[in-house]
């Protein structure tokens, strides 16, 4: 079944299949946050400390360029790209079509090599 779709065999109004709704269980995500607040035996800081040193020093000591871009990316936030000028105007006023139309093969011997 495609998701998103629901119940195919389910009919708007008809009797629900599932009344109560989601039941609660076990959540992975709620079971990782506890975990990181303990601390491992031998160890004197809990996972979470332990895992955001390790982290730094893989960004700023190694140097590790995916490590230190992830870094950036969640202190700073990640670079908007924008799609439109300031006041709002297309930031790409001509229309891609006119652009083909105004670069012929002859004009642009890398295209005819490709074909």
């Amino acid at each position: 079944m495609a998701r998103g779709i629901g119940n195919p065999l389910w009919a708007k109004g008809g009797k629900s299949p599932n009344p109560n709704g989601r039941p609660l269980g076990f959540s992975i995500v709620a079971h990782l946050k506890a975990k990181l607040q303990e601390v491992p035996e031998g160890q004197k800081e809990t996972y979470a400390n332990l895992i955001t040193k390790k982290y730094l020093h893989k960004a700023l000591v190694e140097g590790d360029p995916a490590i230190l871009k992830d870094l950036i990316n969640r202190v700073d936030g990640k670079a908007v790209q924008r799609l439109a000028n300031p006041d709002g105007t297309n930031l790409f006023p001509i229309p891609l079509a006119d652009v083909r139309e105004n670069h012929s093969d002859k004009e642009n011997p890398q295209i005819k090599e490709k074909n």
